[in-house]
């Protein structure tokens, strides 16, 4: 397994994901962060057998810092090469990388798909409930969201209906009003007849009526 220029990943809870590390002088060391980037994590990935999905790399130690010599630094891959050792980098002897390893941060990389249905299998269950809390914080906010328009609806009919009651009142009223100023227009029309000679059946005089007849014939 000491082969040089190996890689392997170390420290991940997954097969796909770990810090770093290469086979130089028969011995396994560390990968320091300068220069790295996503094109020399795809590079990892795809010696390792995960050819597809994306590829991520990490420059914080993210996945640990083992108590190792540092092999390489300033990686510079272009993405297309079969392995690491195929890509520009900054090799470092064994006892340089070893005073190097206080002062540095290590590479990681994580690889988007798995060729281990085993490793699958076990990192489902660790996901299934957070994104369950996820779906049930989701559905109690919708259902809010809908209570709160089911109450705005319903203020809303009830002002709506408020007002149409308070006018329909007011025009009633204002019919009933235009009655009664009709009637009384009316009742003046008849004071008004009466004040300019219009003959009162209760007030006519029989005698004059009587008299008017005979000159009339």
């Amino acid at each position: 397994d000491l082969e040089n220029g190996r890689v392997r990943l170390v420290g991940g809870r997954e097969d796909t994901e770990g810090t770093v590390e290469i086979c130089y002088y028969n011995i396994w060391g560390l990968v320091a962060v300068h220069g790295w980037d996503n094109k020399d994590a795809a590079v990892v990935c795809n010696e390792l057998g995960f050819t597809s999905g994306d590829a991520v790399s990490f420059t914080d130690s993210r996945y640990g810092k083992p108590n190792k010599t540092v092999h390489l630094s300033n990686v510079d891959c272009s993405g297309l090469e079969d392995s690491l050792k195929e890509c520009d980098a900054s090799h470092i002897p064994p006892d340089e990388g070893s005073d190097l390893f206080q002062f540095v941060d290590v590479v990681g990389v994580s690889c988007s798909n798995s060729i281990s249905t085993e490793t699958t299998d076990q990192t489902t269950p660790s996901v299934t409930p957070a994104a369950s809390k996820r779906t049930d914080e989701g559905s109690m906010t919708i259902g809010l969201i809908i209570i709160v328009i089911l109450f705005v609806i319903t203020v809303v009919v009830v002002v709506c209906l408020t007002i149409y009651i308070m006018f329909k009142r007011k025009s009633t009223k204002q019919k009933i009003q235009n009655l009664v100023d009709a009637q009384h227009v009316t009742m003046s029309s008849i004071d008004d007849r009466e004040d300019h000679g219009v003959i009162n059946p209760e007030t006519l005089d029989i005698e004059t009526l009587d008299e008017k007849c005979i000159l009339a014939d």
